[in-house]
């Protein structure tokens, strides 16, 4: 692993170029690196290549328009932001808020902030109530409320409250998503949100299949992943409003805070596997059902919502591969290679912060092992893989 590393009969190899850059000989052919501005200096000459890697793949995501179909009739939109990837030239609120999160504040937090405020949005109908909030991407059943992580925004913007502009922004933006979000999508009777699993939004590959045509189960069910990011968000209001000497509205969302972790641990912990349930369906008392899935049970670790035993019991009792673990379990064989049985490498390194968590070296080596040898092989940081040997590409019907 200092120079190279091999999975079945694939080898990526990494070499020092003149002028501080790299090579990296990968299966499909060489590709040479530049210096980066960042470096990392380690006993790797792999992981340092690598990280250069990131940054020269950063750079390919700095655009200055941004285009999407369904977006000013296709045209471009000035924007000196950070697209999804080459395929996904636009700014969307997951992609972006979990990258800024992992990195991007610390790499060009100017682009993050102006990437972040595209996703604001005040109501056009001047008869309905307004505010500024958080755009939800597509999801099952057309976006908000049937998919409701859009507080994941919050994750991102975070990082970047040192410009005061924009911290207002934020404060505006969170405080009026959270009681948009309260309002519709709470359930006051069980204490949890409803709303569709964070990023997972082909609902054929973790929802029941009838949910193809109709998506009332997911609309009424609650999700891990989205109700602990609603727990971030109201752990930010309660101290984003401390720092802005209201006292009252900072306990009020501390106690709700309070009271959904509870909900959480109460409704979605199973005993019997030693895990957190990925979802539930709706109901009073909800319907437990026997999925789980790596973000979820990562945020539920990161951000304190798991504690103690569970956290290390979430995060040992998860099923995983050689190569590294899988996004939902159980995969299913009657489902293409997308969020089934594929690893996604965002995913992984919400694990590795997980397991840094937790302090449990076993875990840290797994996860890192996993996303240096599969952007070592493709020889690019790739949106995700097929499991179980970090595939780029699988041919047939059910491939992907």
């Amino acid at each position: 692993w200092h120079e190279q590393l091999s999975l079945g009969q694939r080898t990526a190899r990494m070499t020092q170029a003149p002028a501080g850059g790299f090579v990296l000989h990968a299966p499909d052919g060489a590709r040479a690196i530049a210096a980066q501005a960042w470096r990392a200096d380690t006993a790797s000459v792999l992981f340092n290549g690598l990280f250069a890697m990131a940054q020269d793949d950063l750079r390919k995501d700095a655009v200055s328009a941004i285009t999407d179909p369904g977006w000013n009739h296709g045209q471009p939109i000035a924007c000196d932001c950070f697209i999804a990837g080459k395929q996904w030239p636009f700014t969307w609120t997951r992609d972006l808020s979990y990258s800024t999160d992992l990195a991007l504040w610390r790499f060009d937090a100017p682009r993050a902030r102006r990437s972040l405020r595209f996703r604001l949005s005040t109501v056009r109908d001047a008869q309905a109530p307004q505010g500024l909030y958080v755009m939800q991407d597509t999801g099952s059943g057309g976006s908000w409320p049937i998919s409701t992580d859009r507080v994941v925004w919050f994750l991102g913007a975070r990082h970047l409250l040192d410009d005061p502009a924009f911290a207002r922004r934020t404060w505006r933006a969170l405080r009026d998503t959270l009681a948009q979000d309260r309002e519709y999508a709470f359930d006051a009777g069980v204490g949890l949100y409803r709303g569709e699993t964070s990023f997972m939004d082909w609902r054929q590959q973790t929802y029941p299949g009838w949910t193809a045509d109709n998506v009332r189960f997911i609309a009424q069910s609650y999700a891990l992943s989205t109700n602990v990011l609603h727990y971030e968000a109201l752990q930010l209001g309660a101290r984003l409003a401390r720092q802005r000497g209201d006292a009252h509205l900072a306990r009020h969302y501390a106690r709700q805070a309070r009271a959904l972790k509870v909900a959480i641990n109460r409704w979605f912990w199973n005993p019997a596997r030693g895990l957190y349930r990925s979802y539930l369906g709706g109901g009073d008392p909800p319907l437990p059902v026997d999925a789980y899935d790596l973000l979820g049970t990562a945020l539920a670790i990161t951000s304190g919502v798991a504690g103690g035993t569970r956290a290390r019991q979430a995060l040992d009792n998860y099923p995983t591969w050689p190569a590294g673990s899988p996004v939902i379990w159980p995969e299913r064989a009657d489902q293409p290679v997308y969020h089934n049985r594929a690893l996604w490498p965002f995913v992984s390194a919400y694990a590795l912060r997980a397991a840094r968590a937790i302090q449990d070296p076993v875990q840290i080596a797994h996860a890192l092992r996993s996303l240096v040898r599969a952007s070592a092989l493709s020889g690019s940081n790739m949106e995700n893989f097929a499991l179980p040997q970090l595939s780029t590409h699988l041919p047939g019907k059910l491939g992907g």
